[in-house]
């Protein structure tokens, strides 16, 4: 009886892990990510934004971490709107 308690818990806790995993496709993985963005499972804290142009990165508040969301597609920043726009174009928010 305990073998099979600890089959069925096994068997479980892997069907919640799947569907946790396609709750977070679908919250981010297209429909939850805005235009231009991508879902990441590992990105960076500190992803490439119109505020953060031309300033050297601080250590302390960047590191290697991952962390999981939404980020810019790779030709794209994050502008101060919030919204992923081309570098050239953080100049023009700014105005």
């Amino acid at each position: 009886m305990e073998g099979f308690c600890l089959k069925f818990l096994a068997v479980a806790l892997f069907a919640v892990c799947i569907m946790l995993k396609q709750t977070q496709g679908q919250l981010y993985g297209g429909r939850g990510c805005g235009e231009r963005e991508i879902f990441k499972s590992c990105g960076s804290n500190c992803p490439r934004s119109c505020q953060s142009m031309g300033r050297p990165i601080q250590s302390p508040i960047c590191s290697n971490q991952c962390i999981a969301g939404c980020f810019c597609e790779d030709r794209y920043v994050r502008g101060f709107d919030g919204r992923c726009v081309y570098p050239r174009d953080c100049f023009k928010q700014r105005v």
